[in-house]
């Protein structure tokens, strides 16, 4: 009997055994659990139709679980077909032992499902943020994947996970951002999102690979790395930078072409707002070129800019909420329409805000450079560095540092500031070491601006001075700066070779203009140079005075006074912004090799005199000029020059714009003037008798012309006119 029992025992474990380890492994199949299924998801009102086939069972002994899968299932999701290839259904074992069917887990697989049948999907959901999205911002493609859901006993979505694949979908997004042909791979879960291979066509930048994870589990944190090659254009540019750049811009011919990665993270609310972001794109840059619309124009450069060329350069941005935002460059360039030609290197450091851009500079360069102010040159091809400091906030520009330096030739600039104009507001210090083209230091000073103005120095190399304060039109960029100011140089060195010493000047500046100047200096122990200035307030009219015992040092860049040897020279002149009155006399001087007598005397062709003037010279007594100017012309009223050989008189006028020339005058040799006036009886009386006109000769001449191209004619003279005769009484008497 206990054997029996023993038998009956064994034989239902064994066959328990059986069973268990047959589900366990290989299953059982069965249509009995579809009618089942059926009425419980008709329970449920889930709005899922489903018809299947046979069903295999099988048994999960570790989670207590059956699972129920079956191929090819006919689903349809609110009147929307599934295309799922495979789905498995996991029931709770205990609570089925009680006829209860409690659902805890699906797992599905489906292929294909193209985008527009998604959004049908989408558009049966609650409405959210994300689904708003999908509907308007996604077109085309496929998706295929995988679906594991754990469900509570409602059949409510406790958790998820996801793996599938994004074929060639079409996003968009605001500001006409587009990324076309956009395929990945994907996993996802309750709390984070996985995509892997990403490529794209964004805004015509190929996408080649990315990653971005987001993760939901407090707010939503964005991160991901995309790597993109590059070939940009004018037409690629102006779609990238969605009109953010002005149009002028594209009047530019660009050509860019790189290797880059992007980095970001991007922090939201769940309810989207922004919280935190950054942004990193690094890369080098392998080729680059810019042909500007108007060929680059600085009056430091010899040569006009026409292509800027690039090559080896790294480039990192960096942009993030907080502001601290940057660009930095770093490579060879130059600026030859040949690329072949020699490439210098080149950083530059864009540190970025809302209110404000600093810029760091630090760049080589050989072309040739010309400080004209202060006579230096750097030769074409010597090499000189550059490094600044910009900072632009406000409409204000301040540049904290300058640094040029070309061997021993150095200019630093220190606290710069411009306003929107360009003009000069306040500046701390210049500092200034030059060396001409024989190596020796032409250049020694500093400039400080603090209660006045301090220009303090060994050297200072004014040969073209007088030519920068004579160029017309140039901008005031000291319009905002009025101060006393104060001027010491040990000496200073002219166009003539003849230095100033102990050179002085006290002033005063108001609105960038000088009002007062009181200046002297030594030519040699005996010899001065003055100059003053003086404003009438009431009148808006200033008056200038200068006085040289050496008047080739104020003269030497105007080619009629070039040759003028000896003498003592007084100018004066009264002007305001619109006109000036002036006069120039020179006592006491020789004219040797002077182009511009030469050119009088070859007109009355004088043949012995113009012997004199290339040999030991021809004398003067006096050159006397009056002259008034307006912005429009130059009228000489009057030059006058008497000498022991020749009497010159001559006035006309000179067009500022067209530079249209028409002058006319009369030329008398001394011997002719001195019988006239000898002849005169009473001095002052201008009667000539009708005896003094015979034998008595000279010239009339006019000249009338553009510079080049001018047309003479002369006319002998026998008897001069009254005007000629008064002037020379005049003279002869004082």
């Amino acid at each position: 009997m206990k054997k029996l029992l023993l038998y009956f025992l064994f034989i239902p474990t064994i066959i328990l055994v059986i069973a268990i380890t047959y589900l366990n492994t290989k299953g059982y199949e069965t249509e009995k659990f579809n009618k089942l299924i059926y009425q419980e998801l008709d329970k449920k009102n889930l709005d899922i139709k489903i018809k299947l086939e046979k069903i295999r069972i099988k048994l999960d002994i570790k989670k207590t679980n059956l699972y129920l899968s079956t191929i090819n299932p006919n689903i349809v999701y609110k009147e929307i077909g599934l295309p799922i290839n495979n789905i498995k259904i996991y029931i709770d074992l205990i609570p089925l032992l009680k006829s209860r069917f409690n659902v805890n887990k699906i797992y599905l697989d489906f292929s294909d499902l193209e985008i527009n049948q998604f959004k049908k999907l989408v558009l049966k959901s609650k409405p959210s943020n994300l689904k708003s999205f999908v509907l308007d911002n996604i077109s085309n493609g496929k998706i295929k994947g995988d679906f594991e859901v754990n469900l509570t006993e409602n059949f409510e979505i406790k958790s998820y996970n996801i793996n599938g694949k994004i074929k060639n979908i079409d996003l968009k997004f605001q500001n006409n951002l587009k990324a076309k042909k956009t395929s990945f791979d994907f996993i996802a879960s309750n709390d984070l999102l996985l995509i892997n291979t990403l490529s794209s066509n964004f805004n015509e930048i190929p996408i080649k690979d990315g990653n971005i994870s987001i993760n939901r589990k407090k707010n939503i944190i964005i991160e991901g790395s995309i790597l993109t090659n590059l070939t940009l254009n004018n037409k690629k540019i102006k779609q990238i930078s969605l009109g953010k750049l002005n149009n002028n811009f594209f009047k530019n011919k660009i050509n860019v072409s790189g290797k880059y990665l992007n980095k970001f993270t991007v922090k939201l609310s769940k309810t989207l707002e922004l919280l935190d972001y950054s942004f990193t794109l690094e890369g080098d840059i392998k080729n680059a070129s810019i042909i500007p619309n108007k060929k680059i124009d600085n009056f430091l450069l010899e040569k006009k800019i026409e292509k800027i060329n690039f090559i080896k350069t790294k480039l990192r941005i960096d942009f993030n909420k907080n502001n601290k935002n940057s660009i930095f460059f770093e490579g060879k360039y130059n600026t030859d329409k040949k690329e072949n030609k020699v490439y210098k290197k080149y950083k530059i450091l864009s540190e970025l805000s809302e209110t404000k851009n600093e810029i760091r500079l630090d760049f080589n360069f050989d072309d040739k450079f010309i400080l004209d102010v202060i006579n230096y040159e750097k030769k074409q091809g010597v090499e000189a560095n550059i490094k600044s400091e910009i900072l632009f906030e406000s409409g204000i520009t301040k540049i904290k540092k300058f640094i040029y330096i070309e061997n021993k030739n150095s200019i630093h600039i220190n606290n710069i500031k411009l306003n929107k104009k360009n003009e000069i507001q306040n500046f701390k210090e210049i500092r200034v070491n030059t060396f001409n083209e024989k190596n020796v230091k032409n250049n020694s000073f500093r400039i400080e601006l603090g209660k006045k103005i301090i220009v303090n120095g060994s050297k200072f190399d004014a040969k073209n001075l007088i030519k920068n304060i004579n160029q017309k039109n140039k901008k005031n960029v000291l319009k905002k700066i009025s101060k006393q100011i104060e001027i010491n140089f040990e000496e200073v060195f002219t166009k003539e070779s003849i230095p100033l010493s102990k050179f002085k000047l006290l002033g005063k500046i108001e609105k960038g203009e000088f009002i007062k100047i009181s200046s002297k200096s030594e030519i040699s122990p005996d010899k001065f140079l003055d100059i003053s200035l003086n404003k009438d307030n009431n009148s808006n009219t200033k008056s200038i005075e200068v006085f040289s015992d050496i008047p080739k040092i104020i003269l030497s860049d105007f080619s009629f006074f070039k040759g003028l040897e000896g003498g003592n020279l007084l100018f004066f002149s009264k002007f305001n912004k619109d006109d000036s009155n002036s006069s120039l006399k020179i006592e006491n001087f020789k004219a040797k090799n002077a182009p511009g007598f030469a050119k009088l005397l070859a007109l009355a062709d004088f043949g012995g005199m113009l012997d004199m003037l290339s040999g030991d010279g021809i004398s003067f007594d006096i050159l006397e000029i009056k002259f008034n100017e307006s912005s429009d012309v130059l009228n000489i009223t009057e030059l006058y020059a008497v000498g022991p050989s020749i009497s010159i008189l001559m006035d006309g006028y000179i067009e500022n714009k067209t530079g249209l020339a028409s002058l006319r005058g009369t030329m008398v040799p001394a011997k002719e003037l001195n019988n006239l006036i000898s002849k005169i009886p009473i001095i002052g009386k201008i009667i000539i008798p009708k005896d003094v006109g015979e034998g008595l000769f000279g010239i009339s001449f006019k000249i009338k012309g553009k510079k080049g191209d001018m047309k003479t004619s002369v006319n002998p003279i026998k008897t001069l006119t009254p005007r000629f005769i008064t002037k020379a009484l005049e003279k002869r008497k004082n």
